[in-house]
């Protein structure tokens, strides 16, 4: 895979499980499905319409430190819902650039306003530059955890 090469390319390279909840579930529901995948984020759809995203952050910074109850609150209310989105035709640079000066840490892959995949700046622990974790947006708060001059060298070796 070259960077370059359409975001395609690297989602026929690696599993079709998305994982989502809806906006009326509970926090506690959405953290459950989390926990029990393994993973730190989920789209949030209503029907097969994207309309959020949510994450550990959004739990953290929406429950835990505000003391709600996961178990009161819906993911509706404290979701990220100006969703940032990419299509799969575009490179996987322009990917990574997106997430660089948009602030997200995940990227759902959109066609034709459907959800096709989602794309993460984490690579699994094998470091199989085709493998990637969970895809989503999180708020523009802080940006992606890794420097991505590494990861593209990464990719690219």
């Amino acid at each position: 895979m070259e960077n370059l090469d359409p975001i395609a390319i690297v989602l026929s390279n690696k599993s079709r499980d998305l994982w989502s909840t809806e906006p009326d579930a509970t926090v506690y529901e959405a953290i459950q499905l989390m926990a029990d995948k393994g993973i730190g984020a989920l789209l949030v759809m209503k029907g097969d319409s994207l309309v959020g995203i949510f994450s550990e952050r959004d739990y953290m910074n929406e429950v835990i430190l505000k003391g709600k109850s996961s178990k009161t609150t819906h993911v509706r209310e404290i979701m990220s819902s100006d969703v940032i989105t990419i299509s799969p035709h575009d490179s996987v640079v322009h990917g990574m650039h997106k997430m660089t000066m948009e602030k997200v840490r995940h990227l759902p892959v959109v066609e034709g306003g459907k959800v096709v995949d989602r794309k993460s700046t984490r690579l699994n622990s094998s470091h199989n530059p085709n493998s990637y974790a969970v895809f989503c947006s999180n708020k523009k708060t802080t940006p992606p955890p890794t420097p991505l001059i590494p990861l593209f060298l990464h990719l690219t070796s």
